[in-house]
């Protein structure tokens, strides 16, 4: 597994993180807590070292299990939180929802936390919590901040004052990257990819843009809009890799970003994921999947 760099800060982090999003869903099929936390400890023993969670992820309980796994081996992982979401936003909220993660985390620190959908913040609301973020950072509880962001009004509200060194979202070939790519590019911040195969619908699974339409639900936009670039990736790609493989290498060809992290459920998608380091990407096709 390659390794970038994020930070002198941390320990080089895998390219390819694990998205813990699943981990003990119903919604979304995943393990129970002890397969979770056997999926995750082999997921390092492969070379992964890097964890997307949050507190909102199956109400904590996607912490836990990397809390439970990691316990022992604490200083070979890196691990990404959030503080999510809160209308009801006090000064204090945020070190008051970290000690909740750390706890969970069984972990005296954690490496990165992040904002979750800052847009949805009035711009005193953003300034208290960036100030409560720094705080945290200084006293040695969060070695890096940024933001993990879903709209463009999150990305407007973190332009109004950017802080921390990574910045978090949605990319993939589906719907889109530019605006985290100019961003990050904008401001000098460590990009990390979510949902680098849309949520599943870059897979294979989805076969061809005429049998299998992306599912209702997973956007907001036109579905034959984005069934039109699946078929176009399709065609591109041909047999020559999976369309998985393709999606998850693009992204990381993007010289911004610092690592992916695909969502994984089971140990086949595990281990697919593992071998798309060895999966070699030639330019020209590159070079065509800008243009979906």
């Amino acid at each position: 597994m390659n390794k970038r760099s994020l930070s002198g800060a941390l320990p080089h982090v895998s390219e390819i993180g694990f998205g813990c999003r699943q981990l003990t869903s119903s919604a979304w099929h995943g393990p129970n807590f002890e397969e979770a936390v056997s999926l995750v400890s082999k997921a390092l023993d492969l070379g992964i070292n890097l964890y997307d969670t949050s507190p909102a992820f199956t109400a904590g309980r996607s912490e836990k299990v990397l809390g439970t796994a990691f316990r022992s081996r604490r200083e070979r992982v890196v691990l990404i939180s959030k503080y999510c979401f809160n209308p009801e936003y006090k000064t204090g909220a945020v070190k008051s929802s970290l000690e909740h993660s750390l706890q969970r985390l069984q972990s005296a620190y954690i490496d990165i936390l992040l904002l979750e959908s800052p847009g949805s913040y009035s711009y005193k609301q953003y300034q208290n919590i960036v100030k409560e973020l720094c705080d945290l950072t200084e006293q040695g509880i969060v070695l890096l901040t940024g933001i993990s962001a879903f709209t463009a009004a999150d990305f407007a509200r973190y332009k109004a004052a950017p802080f921390g060194e990574v910045v978090a979202a949605v990319m993939n070939l589906l719907e889109g990257y530019d605006l985290p790519v100019k961003i990050a590019q904008k401001y000098n911040k460590k990009l990390i990819a979510l949902s680098p195969l849309a949520r599943g619908s870059l897979t294979d699974k989805m076969q061809t843009a005429d049998t299998a339409p992306v599912p209702e639900g997973d956007y907001s936009g036109n579905t034959q809009y984005y069934t039109g670039k699946l078929g176009s990736v399709k065609k591109i790609i041909g047999s020559k890799m999976t369309l998985q493989h393709a999606a998850i290498k693009y992204i990381l060809s993007l010289p911004e970003v610092s690592a992916v992290c695909p969502g994984i459920k089971n140990i086949f998608q595990l281990q697919d994921i593992v071998n798309t380091a060895a999966v070699y990407f030639a330019d020209e096709i590159k070079v065509k999947l800008a243009q979906v």
